[in-house]
């Protein structure tokens, strides 16, 4: 009697190894796939910070043209101001002085450097 009781005894002890190992086996899987996916949600979080800076950044440019385009279509004294800035014109009966410092190199050549 005392034989079958060992037997028993050592089934019931290696069911209850293969039941723990099959658990830490779970956890283990389920544990790396866990961190794999918090990496992976992080990355895509960050990806969209970007993501959303850019969108941004754009839509600040836009609004930007937006006010440029709003000028230009109705704003006479801006559109004068860029054609006078930007290419040079004058009104008629103005005088233009273009006044231009003397270069750099011909100072040193006169101080004698």
């Amino acid at each position: 009697m005392n034989v079958r009781r060992k037997r028993k005894s050592l089934k019931h002890t290696r069911g209850w190894y293969v039941v723990v190992i099959t658990l830490a086996v779970i956890i283990l899987y389920g544990g790396a796939n866990f961190s794999r996916g918090l990496l992976r949600i992080w990355r895509l979080s960050s990806l969209k910070r970007q993501e959303q800076h850019t969108i941004k950044k754009t839509q600040d440019e836009i609004d930007r043209f937006e006010g440029e385009i709003k000028k230009l279509k109705s704003d006479s004294v801006y559109i004068e101001e860029i054609a006078r800035r930007e290419y040079g014109m004058v009104k008629k009966g103005e005088e233009v002085f273009h006044i231009t410092l003397p270069d750099t190199v011909d100072k040193r050549k006169n101080d004698g450097h």
